[in-house]
C-alpha cells in the first residue's frame, strides 16, 4: 500500500485529545494536491466544516455506540496508537483486522474508526499534476474512489449497528458526495437532520444534493435554512438564487442578485445569473449590459461573448456582433473553439439573411471562421460558406467574384445542384449558351433538381433561337413537377415553333 503519510486528523479519534488541539492539526487542502474541485476544495477549508468534522470525533452519549468489550478497547487504542505516530496504513490495517476478526466481540466504533481512516487518506491522496498523463489521472481517481467506497461501506455498516449513530451518518453523506451519488447524500443528510444533527453545512450540502438532483423547490428549502442559520456566508444566499433561477422565477433573481450586486459588484457569477434572468424575461438588452460589464471587469468568457455576439446579431448591430465572436474566439480554448464552430456557420447563415446592411460583417464573419476553422471544416461546412459568399457577390451584382466562387463550390461537390444552376444561371446572362446548358444538363442529372434544371435549360434554348428542341424539357419538367406557370411557359413555346 502507498505511503499516506498526513498530520493527526483522525488520530485523535474519539476524544482522547481536545477538539482545539484537533482542529489546529487538520490540514487545509490545495487543488493541486487533493485533486478536489473548487466547491469541496471551499467546503474542506471552510474554518466552521473543519471543526465540525474534528468534532465529529468527540462522543456523544445518547448518539454514540459503546465498545463492546475490553478486546475492542484494546484494539481502538492500538489503532490510535498507530495514528499518532503518523501511520494511518497500520492503523487502517489494524483497524480492519480487528473489525473482521469473527472472534473477536466488536461494535459499530470499529466500522466508524477503519471508515474514518479510509476517508482521511482519500481526502489527502496526492492529485495528479496538471502535466499529468491520463493514465496517470485515471490510476488516481481508481485509487482514491477505492478507499471512498471501502468508506460508505465502513459507515454504512455502522449504521446498521447502531441506527442513531450520527457521527457515522453524517460522515457517510460527505463520502456520498465525494463519489457523486447525490441521491445517498441526500438520504444521508436527511438522516442527520431527523437525528438532532442539523446544521447551516448540513442544510446548504442537502441543497446541493437536492440541486445535482433536479430537485429544485427542495432544494429552494434547503437553502434558505442554510442561510438563516449562517446568514454573513455568501455561498449560501447564492445557492438560493440559483434554484429560483432553475425554477424560471427570474424577477426574484433579479431583484435578489441587484441587492447582492451592490455589496459584491465584481462577482461575476452575480452578473451572470442576472444576465440569464434577463434572458428568460426576454429583455435581451438587459442581458446584453451585464455581458459588457463583465467584459469590463475582466471576467467575459467565450460562452458569455458569444451570447452577447448573438444579442448584437438579433439587434441589427451586425458589425458589433461579428467583433464579439472573434472576442469568443481569442478567449475559447481548442475544445471550446471546436463547440462554437456549429453556433458561428449558423450565425454566419442568418447574418446573411439580413440583406445590404448585413454584407460586410458577413464577410468578415465568414473570414474569421475560414481562418480559425480552415483545418477542421467539413467539405460540407465549405460548400455553405462558399455559397454564402457567392450570393453576396450576386447581391452586389459582382458576377465574375460569384462565377469564381461557385466554381470552387462546384470543385468541392461536382453534384452541387444549387451551385450547378446558379453557374448556368452565370453563363446564361452572359449569353454563353453552350456552357449555361451544360451546367443545366449536370444539375438534371441530381434529384431534387431535375425539374428545375429542365425548365433553365429550355429557357437557353429558346433564348438562342432553338424553341423546338426546348418543348419535350417543358413537357419533361411538368412530368416531374407540375406548375401552372411552366405549363403556361410551355404553350408559348409550343406556338413560337
Amino acid at each position: 500500500m502507498p505511503n499516506h503519510r498526513t498530520p493527526r486528523i483522525v488520530a485523535l479519534a474519539l476524544a482522547l485529545l481536545s477538539s482545539t488541539a484537533v482542529c489546529a492539526a487538520v490540514p487545509t487542502a490545495a487543488q493541486g494536491d487533493t485533486g478536489l474541485t473548487q466547491q469541496e476544495l471551499d467546503i474542506w477549508n471552510d474554518p466552521g466544516f473543519r471543526q465540525r468534522f474534528v468534532e465529529s470525533y468527540i462522543a456523544r452519549s445518547d448518539v454514540e455506540p459503546k465498545p463492546a468489550s475490553q478486546e475492542e478497547v484494546d484494539a481502538i487504542n492500538r489503532t490510535l496508537e498507530l495514528m499518532r505516530a503518523d501511520d494511518l496504513e497500520g492503523a487502517l490495517e489494524a483497524a480492519v483486522a480487528a473489525r473482521d476478526n469473527p472472534e473477536a466481540d466488536m461494535s459499530a466504533l470499529m466500522d466508524f474508526l477503519a471508515a474514518n481512516i479510509q476517508l482521511n487518506i482519500a481526502m489527502n491522496l496526492k492529485g495528479p499534476d496538471e502535466d499529468a498523463s491520463e493514465q496517470q489521472r485515471e490510476r488516481y481517481t481508481i485509487a482514491r474512489n477505492k478507499y471512498l467506497a471501502d468508506a460508505a461501506a465502513g459507515y454504512r455498516s455502522a449504521t446498521a449497528k447502531h441506527a442513531k449513530y450520527l457521527r457515522a451518518w453524517s460522515n457517510l453523506a460527505i463520502v456520498y458526495l465525494r463519489l457523486e451519488d447525490y441521491k445517498g447524500a441526500r438520504d444521508a443528510f436527511v438522516k442527520v437532520i431527523a437525528l438532532g444533527g442539523a446544521g447551516a453545512d448540513t442544510y446548504g450540502l442537502l441543497g446541493f444534493c437536492h440541486t445535482a438532483l433536479g430537485d429544485h423547490l427542495p432544494a429552494e428549502s434547503a437553502y434558505r435554512m442554510a442561510n438563516l442559520m449562517q446568514p454573513e456566508k455568501e455561498e449560501w444566499e447564492r445557492r438560493l438564487v440559483q434554484s429560483f433561477l432553475m425554477q424560471k422565477r427570474y424577477h426574484e433573481v433579479v431583484a435578489m442578485t441587484g441587492t447582492m450586486i451592490e455589496d459584491d459588484p465584481e462577482n461575476a457569477d452575480l452578473w451572470l445569473m442576472q444576465a440569464n434572468a434577463y434572458i428568460g424575461m426576454e429583455q435581451p438588452g438587459k442581458a446584453a449590459e451585464n455581458y459588457e460589464i463583465l467584459d469590463g471587469l475582466g471576467k467575459s468568457t467565450a460562452q458569455t461573448m458569444n451570447m452577447l455576439a448573438n444579442i448584437y446579431t438579433n439587434q441589427g448591430l451586425y458589425d458589433v456582433a461579428v467583433d464579439r465572436y472573434a472576442k469568443a474566439l481569442e478567449l475559447a480554448d481548442e475544445d471550446g473553439r471546436r463547440a462554437m464552430l456549429p453556433q458561428l456557420l449558423t450565425s454566419a447563415r442568418v447574418l446573411s439573411s439580413h440583406g445590404e446592411s448585413s454584407r460586410p460583417a458577413t464577410r468578415a464573419l465568414i473570414r474569421q471562421i475560414n481562418e480559425s476553422f480552415k483545418e477542421v471544416l467539413s467539405e460540407k461546412d465549405q460548400t455553405m460558406l462558399l455559397r454564402l459568399q457567392a450570393r453576396i457577390a450576386l447581391a452586389e451584382g459582382a458576377d465574375d467574384e460569384q462565377a469564381k466562387i461557385l466554381e470552387e463550390v462546384v470543385n468541392i461537390d461536382p453534384i452541387d445542384g444549387e451551385a450547378l444552376l446558379l453557374l448556368g444561371q452565370h453563363y446564361a446572362r452572359l449569353q454563353e449558351w453552350d456552357r449555361a446548358i451544360n451546367f443545366y444538363e449536370r444539375a438534371a442529372n441530381i434529384e431534387g433538381y431535375e425539374a428545375d434544371a429542365k425548365v433553365y435549360h429550355a429557357d437557353a434554348l429558346v433564348k438562342s433561337d432553338r424553341a423546338a428542341q426546348a418543348v419535350p424539357l417543358l413537357r419533361q419538367a411538368q412530368e416531374i413537377k407540375p406548375r401552372e406557370s411552366v405549363q403556361q411557359y410551355l404553350e408559348a413555346v409550343e406556338r413560337m415553333k
